[in-house]
C-alpha cells in the first residue's frame, strides 16, 4: 500500500450542502449522458444526494470504476464534471472541509482520466 493509500484510508467526508448541489448537477450530467444506470452499478457515492449517509470512506469508493463509467460520457459533459469538480476542490484549499477537498479531487482525477481516455481513443 502507497503512503497516499495509507493517508486516504484514514479520510472519511461528510458532504456540506454546497457540495451535494454540485454532486446532483454532476449526476444530471451523468444522467443526461445515458450513463447513470451503469454509474449506480459500480460507484455508491453519488447516492449520497438521496440520504442521509454518515462520514463515508473516501479510499473505500471504487475510483477507477467511476472513471471507466465516464470513458462513455462526451468530451464536453466530462469538461463539466471536471470544472464542477476542481471549483470545489479549490473551495477547501485553504479550510478544513473535513475530507470534502480530498473527495472532489478524487473526482475530478476520474474525470481527467476519462478526457485521457478519450483524447486517446480519437487518435
Amino acid at each position: 500500500m502507497s503512503s497516499l493509500e495509507s493517508l486516504l484510508q484514514n479520510i472519511t467526508v461528510t458532504l456540506d450542502a454546497r457540495s451535494k448541489e454540485s454532486v446532483a448537477k454532476i449526476n444530471d450530467i451523468i444522467d443526461q449522458s445515458g450513463r447513470m444506470t451503469m454509474l449506480m452499478s459500480i460507484a455508491h457515492f453519488f447516492g449520497w444526494m438521496d440520504k442521509e449517509a454518515g462520514p463515508i470512506n473516501i479510499a473505500m469508493t471504487d475510483w477507477q470504476g467511476f472513471a471507466k463509467t465516464l470513458y462513455g460520457v462526451n468530451v464536453i459533459q466530462l469538461i463539466a464534471i471536471r470544472n464542477i469538480s476542481g471549483t470545489e476542490a479549490a473551495r477547501f484549499q485553504l479550510m478544513d472541509g473535513g475530507g470534502q477537498r480530498e473527495f472532489w479531487e478524487s473526482v475530478r482525477g476520474a474525470a481527467e482520466k476519462a478526457l485521457r481516455n478519450n483524447a486517446v481513443k480519437a487518435i
